[in-house]
This record gives C-alpha cells, sequence and structure tokens, in this order.
C-alpha cells in the first residue's frame, strides 16, 4: 500500500511542477497557494489511509486547466489538491471536503467578523485549534456551517471561550438570567446558569477570570482565581449565528443608532400626549370617581357619598398583585341614608377637587419641562430635556462613540439590548478585558470544539478544559 502511495504522491507532484507563473498572480491576489516545498512538506507526513486517488486526479487538472486558461478552475483545484491532506480524519472523501470548503469560503454575511482587536493589538488565536475548528465546523451541515462566526468571508472560525462554575458534573443546557427559578437564584450554584440573559465568551482565555465570577466570591475576600474544588472550568467553542452585532462595523453602529432614535422620537411624541392628558381638569377629576351601589340599587360613579366601603368577599383571598389582572375590585362600595350610624362620607368635595387638579397640572408642568424644555446652567450653558430634539442628537452623537469603542457598559444597557434584539442581532461583540462575544440563544449558538453535533454535554468535564488542549 505504501507503495502505490508514494507513486500516487510521485504523480501528483510531476503535474504540480509544470505549474507556470498564474499561481504568483493567485497568491498576490490573496489566495493562500502554499509553494511546492509547502506541498512536498504536507505530503511527507500524509499517510497511505488518504483519499489518493481524488488527490491526484485533483492535482492533475491543474496544468490543462492552465492551458486552457481558466485560471479559476486551476486555482480551484489546487487549493483542493493541497487542503485535502489536512483534512484527512474527517467522514467522507474529497468531494464531501469540497462542499464543506466552499461553504466556510462563502461564510453567511451575519457571521462575519471584522479583524478582532484588543488595546490597539490584533488578538492572536491559536492557529492549529481554528483549523482543527474549520473542519469541526463541516460536521454541522453546509448552512450550519456557514453561521460560524469568523473574520470576513474567508477566515477561520473564532474560537469562543467560556468559563463554567457552580459544578463539576456536565450539564445538557445554559441557563440564562430569565431561566432561573426562585430556587436557582437562592443557591446561586447552578451549572451553566449565567447572570445575564445572554451567554459571555471571549475570543482569548485570558482576563477571563475578570468578567466572570466565582460562586465563592463575597465582598470581603474577593479572588479572580480559578478555584478547581469548585468545578470551575473553561470550555472551548465556536458561535454559530444569524446575525453579530459587531462593533468594529459602522454599518452594524448605524442601524442600531437609526433604531433607537425613532424609539426615542416614539417616545417623545408619547410623554406629550400624556402630558396633555394630564393637564386635562375633566380626565384629572375622572380619575377620582367612586363606583358606587346607590340606596336605588343602581351602580353609579360619584365623586362624592355617604356610605360604607367594605373587602369584597370575591377578592379578600387574592394578593395585591392578582388584583388588577382578576379585574375584581377589592372594595365594594355602598351608599347608606344620611345619618346611618354604619355610614360616613367618602370622597372629595368641589374643593378638594379644584386643589387636586391644581397639584396634579404642576407636577406634569414640572415633569414636562424636564423632558422638553430648556434651562441655563451658569457653568454648563442651555441643557435641553431629555426628549427634546437637541437632546436626543447629543446623546446619540455620545452613544456612537461609545458603542464604537465596544464600551460593554453601553452596549449591554437595557435601551442597546432592546434595539438589538428587535434588529434582528442574535449576538453581540464588546470590550471587557478582552474582545468578547455574547450569545443571546447559547444551546442553539454555542458549539462545543470537540462535540459540534452535542451528543454528549455540553459542560463537559474531560477534554474541554484548556489544560487538556495542549495550546501552545
Amino acid at each position: 500500500m505504501s507503495e502505490v502511495f508514494n507513486k500516487a504522491v510521485k504523480k501528483g507532484l510531476t503535474s504540480l511542477g509544470e505549474i507556470p507563473s498564474p499561481f504568483e498572480v493567485a497568491r498576490k491576489s490573496g489566495l493562500n497557494i502554499p509553494t511546492m516545498k509547502d506541498i512536498e512538506d504536507i505530503l511527507s507526513i500524509v499517510g497511505p489511509q488518504a483519499d489518493i486517488k481524488a488527490m491526484v486526479e485533483e492535482s492533475s487538472r491543474v496544468v490543462p486547466a492552465l492551458k486552457k486558461g481558466n485560471i479559476l478552475e486551476a486555482i480551484s483545484s489546487f487549493g483542493l489538491a493541497t487542503l485535502a491532506p489536512l483534512m484527512i480524519g474527517i467522514p467522507g472523501d474529497v468531494s464531501g471536503i469540497k462542499k464543506g470548503s466552499e461553504v466556510l469560503t462563502n461564510r453567511n454575511v451575519g457571521a462575519r467578523m471584522s479583524d478582532p482587536v484588543y488595546a490597539g493589538k490584533p488578538i492572536e488565536q491559536t492557529l492549529k485549534l481554528q483549523k482543527f475548528a474549520q473542519k469541526q465546523a463541516q460536521q454541522l451541515g453546509p448552512e450550519d456551517a456557514s453561521k460560524i462566526i469568523g473574520e470576513g468571508a474567508e477566515g477561520l472560525p473564532a474560537l469562543l471561550y467560556h468559563r463554567i462554575h457552580g459544578g463539576r458534573e456536565p450539564f445538557k443546557k445554559f441557563i440564562l438570567k430569565s431561566d432561573k427559578t426562585r430556587d436557582m437564584i437562592e443557591k446561586d450554584v447552578t451549572p451553566g446558569s449565567d447572570v445575564y440573559d445572554f451567554l459571555s465568551t471571549g475570543l482569548s482565555k485570558k482576563g477571563m477570570s475578570k468578567w466572570t465570577s466565582s460562586p465563592t466570591e463575597n465582598l470581603e475576600n474577593i479572588t479572580y482565581k480559578v478555584q478547581p474544588e469548585t468545578g470551575e472550568r473553561v470550555i472551548i467553542g465556536m458561535g454559530k449565528v444569524d446575525k453579530l452585532f459587531d462593533h468594529n462595523n459602522p454599518k452594524h453602529i448605524d442601524d442600531v443608532i437609526k433604531f433607537i432614535r425613532k424609539d426615542k422620537q416614539k417616545s417623545a411624541v408619547k410623554w406629550h400626549k400624556k402630558y396633555l392628558d394630564d393637564i386635562n381638569p375633566k380626565k384629572i377629576r375622572k380619575k377620582y370617581l367612586h363606583k358606587i351601589k346607590t340606596l336605588d340599587g343602581k351602580i353609579k360613579n360619584k365623586h362624592r357619598f355617604y356610605g360604607k366601603i367594605e373587602v369584597n368577599p370575591a377578592a379578600k383571598d387574592l394578593e395585591p398583585w392578582e388584583i388588577d389582572e382578576s379585574n375584581i375590585p377589592y372594595f365594594i362600595n355602598t351608599e347608606l341614608p344620611k345619618g346611618h350610624p354604619k355610614g360616613q362620607w367618602w370622597g372629595n368635595t368641589p374643593e378638594d377637587l379644584k386643589k387636586i387638579v391644581k397639584d396634579l397640572q404642576g407636577r406634569a408642568k414640572t415633569d414636562y419641562d424636564l423632558k422638553f424644555g430648556t434651562t441655563l446652567d451658569k457653568f454648563k450653558g442651555k441643557i435641553f430635556g431629555t426628549h427634546t430634539p437637541e437632546r436626543i442628537s447629543n446623546d446619540l452623537v455620545q452613544l456612537r462613540k461609545e458603542l464604537s469603542t465596544g464600551n460593554w457598559i453601553k452596549t449591554e444597557d437595557r435601551m442597546v439590548q432592546h434595539a438589538l434584539k428587535q434588529l434582528g442581532y442574535d449576538a453581540f461583540t464588546t470590550i471587557e478585558s478582552g474582545m468578547n462575544v455574547m450569545l443571546f440563544n447559547p444551546n442553539e449558538q454555542f458549539i462545543p470544539l470537540f462535540d459540534p453535533l452535542k451528543k454528549s454535554a455540553i459542560g463537559f468535564s474531560t477534554g474541554g478544559g484548556l489544560s487538556d488542549l495542549g495550546e501552545k
């Protein structure tokens, strides 16, 4: 078998040795085509188990394609022929590899990330693990493999690191803040649980202890050291997304700013309408009406009545928060003849109502001025209300700057998070002791590097720790 292999390799190299200069053109265009020496080195480590026939066939197509002037076909065949040895060990033949290769080459726009940078320097990830990740992604199938986060359209997959704490045993799913039960919150040691409504991952294992905490931490003895006895470990994987918000992408920033601007403008209209309602005397008085059962047995609304107020028997067992949902009145108002020993006066006199209207109108005006008014400060100059066009524009200019730097506080703000979800983003990047990728739906999006199809548990206790990777 080894003799057959050697002959096949020799035949392939003979064809490749005839390759003329157009490959230099291809290299200059950015295609990562190895040199002849590189190919010999690659083939020297390939064993007889390789798909030799397919490799040789692909290699032998290069020269004829170049002679016909079809450089693209030659590049495609050449790239595949040199890629095949690297893909040995993946189920399937070279034709399957070719299909998978096309998937990664055409990464979905939503999964493309610009070159990751932290503190002005590129973030370097372990190349051998990225190449391994590229192979592992093929197990997901063409559609899902094209959703794996990576640099640009053709870059290798990005490695995502996540620190787990709270138990030694593997677990089947991540639990976000919104998923936690009261019991989980009290114990706060649920494996795979997060204190946010997204899963925090980093592009580097460095600094992870800064933005993830140990379950044994307390205010008196804060420590950021990984504590093995609590079951802490770092798992490594890939991110499968439909639409990643990349803070380094100006278009993504524009999308969020435009959405928030419209949202603020709608809010301004809503608050202005509320102000008009809040100063309307008729609407104010209406709020102070009492629904009562009159002496003649009818139900009427009155501002003032003589009678009694009793707890509604139908509502006495309801909790306060259940009353509004049930639409059952908590009190029953019953009118009695004036002077009745069980009765008394309830409600407001006309004079009371006038005072109430005046007070509420004053409060509404003060609130309106805070939102839509303009005040002068001897140190700051003009101060615009929170919902004025000037204030909205100024705030968004500042927000744009902060989002473009990956400011995690602003990106994780409720307003921005709402915008991201409404715009269809299912992941986002931030900067906090490194560059991070946050996943809104981690149980579908986090792909364990050593178990892409998740046949075992996500929180594996072996095979996933960085100490086992031999990462250098």
